[in-house]
């Protein structure tokens, strides 16, 4: 279920660091101490990296969803661009 704005607002810090999901790989990490981050996982050559996009209220719901998805189009990229290199220098049979 996508995160809400109060939803952001109101997490609060417990004894111990945890995460809300959002969508699509969107996540508000809460830390003990307090603080609020926004990260981004995906998958890439079978592991799931993390990318931080920053901390809230500096960076709202809205913003971190565009974020998301710029960082979302640009793994796609890098993805597809490393297809097409590996393709292209498969070696050829000859009959």
């Amino acid at each position: 279920m996508p995160l809400t704005d109060t939803a952001v607002r109101h997490a609060k810090p417990g004894a111990r660091n945890y995460t809300l999901n959002d969508a699509d790989g969107l996540q508000l990490f809460v830390s003990a101490a307090g603080s609020k981050q926004w990260h981004f996982r995906f998958c890439w050559a079978g592991k799931q990296p993390r990318i931080s996009l920053g901390t809230y209220p500096e960076i709202g719901l809205l913003d971190a969803r565009r974020l998301r998805d710029a960082a979302r189009a640009q793994a796609y990229e890098a993805r597809r661009r490393s297809r097409d290199v590996s393709a292209d220098n498969k070696p050829t049979s000859r009959r």
